[in-house]
C-alpha cells in the first residue's frame, strides 16, 4: 500500500507523516495516486495523476482546504471553487538518516538559546495575530494556542518572535518581529521545534511558499531536505 508516495518521500512528507502517526483516513490508494483526509486539520491531501478520478472521489465530500501535489489538479480545483488563496510551495523534511541533533549543533545553536523559547498563552494572542501575515484566521491561531502549539522567544521580557505547529503536524507560523530581526531568533525557534518533534519520535517538516528566499535559506542552514516537486495549497 501507498507505494505511490514512497517514490518521492520528501515531496510527500505531508501525507506520509500523518499516515505513519495514524491521523489520516485513506480515501484512495492506487498505482496512479493517493488521497487522504488528515483528520486533525480536516485537510484533503491529494497526489493523483488523473483529474477525472480525483473529482469522482471528491464529489462525495464537501469543499475544504486542499494540499495538492499536481499543478493540473490544483488548477482545476481553483477553477471550480475559486479559492481566495492559491499557494505553490516546497516541502522541507529533516532527513530520516540524520534524525539527531548534529545539524542543530552545526548551525551554532546553544542550549541556552533554545531554553529561552517558551509556550505562549492568551496574553500574546493579539500580537501573534497582528504579525502573522501568511493567513487571516484569528480563530485558527487561537485554537493552536489553546492546544499548546505556539511558542515564543523573548528579549528583555518582550516577545521577539514565535513559531507554531500546524494542526496537521507541520512546523510553521514562524515570524520574528521587525525590530528583532537579524539576531538569529528564527533559527533558534525552528531548532527548538525540531528538537521537540524529534523527542516525540516525529519527523520535523514544513512548507515554504515559492519565492520565500529567507525561509529557504533557514531550512538549508538547519539541514532540511527540499522536495523535488511542489505542492499547491488551496484555502
Amino acid at each position: 500500500m501507498l507505494e505511490y508516495l514512497q517514490k518521492d518521500p520528501v515531496s510527500h512528507i505531508d501525507m506520509l507523516e500523518p499516515l505513519r502517526l495514524g491521523t489520516a483516513e485513506i480515501l484512495y490508494d492506487g498505482e496512479d495516486g493517493v488521497m487522504i483526509l488528515e483528520t486533525r486539520s480536516q485537510i484533503y491531501m491529494i497526489s493523483m495523476e488523473q483529474e477525472e478520478k480525483c473529482f469522482q472521489i471528491l464529489k462525495h465530500y464537501p469543499p475544504a482546504v486542499y494540499a495538492v501535489h499536481q499543478k493540473n489538479i490544483a488548477s482545476a480545483l481553483q477553477e471550480q471553487y475559486h479559492f481566495p488563496e492559491f499557494h505553490p510551495c516546497y516541502q522541507y523534511r529533516y532527513p530520516y538518516e540524520a534524525l539527531n541533533e548534529e545539524k542543530l549543533t552545526e548551525a551554532g545553536i546553544t542550549e541556552k538559546e533554545i531554553s529561552q523559547v517558551r509556550l505562549l498563552d492568551e496574553r500574546y494572542l493579539e500580537i501573534v495575530i497582528r504579525y502573522y501575515n501568511a493567513m487571516d484566521d484569528p480563530a485558527y491561531i487561537r485554537e493552536l494556542m489553546e492546544r499548546g502549539q505556539l511558542w515564543g522567544i523573548f528579549e528583555k521580557g518582550d516577545l521577539a518572535g514565535f513559531i507554531g505547529e500546524h494542526l496537521e503536524g507541520s512546523m510553521g507560523l514562524l515570524e520574528v518581529l521587525p525590530e528583532y530581526r537579524r539576531k538569529g531568533y528564527g533559527t533558534v525557534l525552528e531548532a527548538f521545534l525540531i528538537r521537540r518533534m524529534l523527542s516525540q519520535e516525529r519527523t520535523p517538516f514544513c512548507q515554504v511558499f515559492e519565492g520565500n528566499v529567507v525561509s529557504e535559506s533557514l531550512q538549508q542552514k538547519l539541514g532540511l531536505e527540499r522536495s523535488k516537486q511542489m505542492t499547491w495549497w488551496l484555502f
